[in-house]
This record gives structure tokens, C-alpha cells and sequence, in this order.
């Protein structure tokens, strides 16, 4: 048989990071097949009741980033009911993860579409995934890196991949990629940085609606005395201003 009308002998769980549009697109298509959504809390025991048990669903969690890292030198539990966003935000270094050993083991694909920079720690290493392998905890078998962070919050994936050639293979132990197809010795990558102009018409519109309101905004944005007075959402997205890279970059 084939598809999800054909059952299968253990559970197939997909785990979203992030919430922004990406992930909420990411859901939005993902609860079009018969699904059930399960807290991180439920992995452990879901994957110990379900295997060996006939499936005719997938499963869904969304990972709060209260569940992606904890406080150094306090447990999971403790770290995540006194998880201040903003407290991380501000000081990512005194962060540690724990994705790695609370989420990881017990998901089939990761999608991923968190925000991520050098400052925060990462959502998987080479180094941890390798270690699941060897410890034969191998059920990720697949990645889709909507971020597309090359090297950044999943630090294996290598580099983009194409409209033409979508997905590569990773070995975690070997830490090497392989192009010859799906193979079953690593896990498929997905790192598409173009995937907005596979629906032109619809990121057109998207990007448009989003950019015309500021447009009038940024013709009258001189100010008397020579400076830009920027509506928020223009400054905000500013790179560069009279040659200096802005605060954020």
C-alpha cells in the first residue's frame, strides 16, 4: 500500500519550532492530513505506547521556546515554569539547550522556522546529533529547514538546497552529505532559500500588500533638518544609514 490510508507500526511525529508565518503555514498544511496535535510533554510516553501499534495518523507538537532551552544550572522543569522570554532574549549566553535530549529523540521530521542569530543557542549540533545516532536514537529521519540558516540554529544543515535538487543527505556520524537520493544511512535535509517564488503570484501579492501602505510614508519621510524620519517598520527592517551598519547588524 502506500500514503496514510496504509497504517504504519509506529508513530510518525512532526515537530514545529517557531512562530512566525512560516511555521503557521507549515501547520496550516500539515493539519490537511489526519493528525493529532500532542504537547512535548506527551513525546515520551506517545512514542513508548504507540510502536508496535497499527497508525492510520501523524502527530504534531509545537515546541514552545520554553521547551527549546533552560536556564544553566536549574532542571527542565524548574527552567521551564520560570522561562522569561524576555530575560533570554537579553541574555541568551546564560541559556544552555535541551532540545537535543527532550524533543529530538522522539520525532520523525523537524520543521523548522524559528528566528535564530550566533547569540542564542543552538536547536541541534552535529555534535548531538551524532550522539543519538551512536546511542541509536535515530528516529529523525528528516529536516525542513524553512529558515534556511546555513550552519545556524541546525548547524548540519550544510548549505541551501535547489528547486532542482530540494534535499540532500546527512550522515551523523560520518558528518558528511550525500546526493545520490534518499538513502536509509542519514537524515533528509530541506533547505530551499527560494521557496517564496514557487508561489510567484501569491508572494507577489503577499509582499506588495505588506510594502504599498509605507510607500507614501517613505516619500515623505525627509525631515527638515535633513534627517529620514522613517515610519517604525522601515527603520526597523534599515541595514544601513550614511554608511554605518545600523545597531541591530
Amino acid at each position: 500500500g502506500g500514503g496514510l490510508g496504509s497504517a504504519f507500526m509506529e508513530p510518525i511525529v512532526f515537530g514545529f519550532t517557531g512562530q512566525g508565518n512560516v511555521t503557521r503555514g507549515a501547520l496550516e498544511m500539515f493539519r490537511l492530513l489526519p493528525h493529532e496535535m500532542v504537547s512535548v510533554d506527551d513525546l515520551e510516553a506517545l512514542c513508548e505506547r504507540e510502536t508496535g501499534v497499527c497508525q492510520r495518523k501523524v502527530y504534531g507538537v509545537v515546541v514552545p521556546q520554553e521547551k527549546l532551552v533552560r536556564r544553566k544550572g536549574r532542571d527542565d522543569d524548574a527552567a521551564a515554569v520560570d522561562f522569561d522570554k524576555s530575560h533570554y532574549r537579553n541574555y541568551p549566553d546564560q541559556y544552555e539547550p535541551v532540545f537535543h535530549s527532550t524533543v529530538a529523540p522522539y520525532i520523525t521530521v523537524l520543521v523548522n522556522g524559528m528566528y535564530w542569530d550566533e547569540r542564542y543557542p543552538r536547536l541541534l549540533t552535529k555534535n548531538q546529533i551524532k550522539d543519538l545516532y551512536l546511542r541509536d536514537q535515530r528516529k529523525l529521519i528528516a529536516v525542513a529547514d524553512i529558515s534556511c540558516d546555513v550552519n545556524g540554529s541546525v548547524e548540519f544543515l550544510e548549505h541551501a538546497t535547489t528547486i532542482d535538487q530540494q534535499t540532500f543527505m546527512y550522515n551523523p556520524v560520518t558528518k558528511r552529505c550525500g546526493y545520490d537520493g534518499v538513502t536509509d544511512d542519514g537524515i533528509v535535509m530541506l533547505g530551499v532559500d527560494i521557496l517564496p517564488t514557487e508561489l510567484a503570484r501569491e508572494s507577489s501579492k503577499h509582499f506588495g500588500d505588506a510594502l504599498v501602505p509605507l510607500i507614501k510614508k517613505l516619500i515623505d519621510s525627509r525631515g527638515k533638518d535633513g534627517e529620514d524620519e522613517l515610519p517604525v517598520e522601515l527603520a526597523n527592517a534599515r541595514i544601513t544609514h550614511k554608511g554605518q551598519l545600523m545597531p541591530k547588524f
